[in-house]
């Protein structure tokens, strides 16, 4: 047999190129480019352009927005009842804790029939500014500025409610096992969430008057 006898798959590809391009140059080249060249060009391109966005993000840095909850809390002392692991759990917990405080608290707002427990419109479900991945219920239990101090006594006070009653302490009670008062700041969520930008507006006490964050008053 001839050795230089083409093979028949070499023969058939011949034929098919030649089809292809109409047997001419011009036709064959942008062939050339569309099928082999393109995607690669394609490919490099992108993965420039997904190189700069990575860049470009982290030397902006993360970045974040507070719920209208995590606003109430910012910046202020706020008496953590509990801590859950996501939000589905803590909005759940909050429920069945405004249920239980309004059934013991004995403090109201208000007079007459439409006093109210004292703190019932003031709990909150928000993000742990210190761990992602961790949510707190809690409750900001004073408008304007406030103490660690003053904070921790109601704190305490609140945790306590029921008295004696079993199914208080069974109940109501045990939410408390793990609270504490925490400083809410906007500088700890940051530091944990990213910056939430220069459009974040100082806390103002009832007379409009600016009070600096919790983190900057003393304990």
């Amino acid at each position: 047999m001839d050795q230089k006898t083409e093979e028949p798959w070499k023969i058939t590809l011949a034929d098919l190129w030649h089809a292809l391009t109409f047997g001419r140059q011009p036709v064959a080249v942008a062939l050339v480019l569309l099928i082999f060249v393109l995607p690669g060009a394609y490919g490099l391109a992108m993965f420039y352009v997904n190189a700069a966005a990575t860049v470009l993000s982290q030397l902006k840095g993360k970045t974040a927005l507070m719920s209208p909850d995590e606003e109430d809390l910012r910046d202020e002392w706020v008496a953590v009842v509990s801590y859950w692991p996501s939000q589905a759990e803590a909005e759940a917990a909050r429920n069945a804790f405004k249920a239980l405080y309004t059934k013991y608290e004995t403090v109201k707002r208000g007079v007459g029939p439409g006093a109210y427990p004292l703190w019932r419109d003031d709990i909150f479900v928000g993000r742990d500014p210190e761990n992602d991945g961790r949510w707190v219920l809690a409750m900001d239990l004073y408008f304007g500025p406030s103490s660690q101090q003053a904070v921790a006594v109601e704190l305490g006070r609140l945790s306590r409610l029921g008295g004696e009653d079993a199914e208080a302490q069974n109940t109501y009670q045990r939410l408390f096992v793990a609270s504490r008062v925490l400083c809410y700041s906007r500088k700890r969520f940051e530091r944990t969430y990213g910056s939430l930008g220069p459009t974040v507006k100082q806390k103002t006490d009832s007379q409009g008057t600016p009070y600096p964050s919790c983190d900057s008053t003393p304990q």
